[in-house]
């Protein structure tokens, strides 16, 4: 693959990098991730993984997996358990996965979920002491239970870069 290329596909993985460190800060900020990040990851994937040379029918099969996934975080907040936000990146971050990867995708993201809730927990208990910890995150001081599951998701994506079918592609 000639140098142009590669440039771009490195350029493509760090603007991915980059979104998923503004999703996860802005939902930690404020429990919400603009559509903008999840559009971004998934427009963005096409021309990224066609100049990486990925195949049209693995681009279909990535977009297949991604709108189940959308489906199955519908369902979930639906149901209360996730938030929209979060059914929309983890969408966009399946895109940027290796399909035999996803199942480790989900196992970081709900490993990296676990030590999100011990931290809200902790804060929650130090809010009260702390007075910054409410003025930098208001939802602590909220008395529903809301968690900042961008985090786990963008953090989860990150792990995976270095797995990424583009780098693949590089080799």
């Amino acid at each position: 693959m000639n140098e142009p290329f590669q440039a771009v596909i490195y350029l493509g993985l760090a603007l991915y990098a980059a979104v998923l460190i503004h999703a996860a800060m802005s939902d930690l900020r404020r429990l919400e991730i603009p559509n903008v990040d999840s559009i971004i990851l998934a427009v963005g994937f096409i021309p990224a993984a066609l100049l990486a040379g990925v195949g049209a029918i693995d681009i279909a099969w990535a977009a297949g997996i991604a709108v189940g996934m959308l489906a199955l975080g519908i369902f979930l907040f639906a149901r209360g358990l996730f938030g929209g936000g979060d059914a929309k990146l983890l969408a966009a971050v399946v895109l940027w996965t290796a399909p035999a990867d996803i199942p480790r995708l989900l196992a970081v993201m709900a490993i990296l979920g676990g030590g999100l809730a011990l931290a809200v927990l902790l804060a929650r208990k130090l809010a009260p002491r702390a007075p910054i910890l409410a003025d930098v995150f208001p939802w602590l001081s909220n008395s529903e239970p809301h968690l900042p599951y961008g985090v786990a998701i963008a953090g989860a994506g990150l792990c995976m870069i270095t797995r990424s079918p583009l780098l693949a592609a590089l080799n």
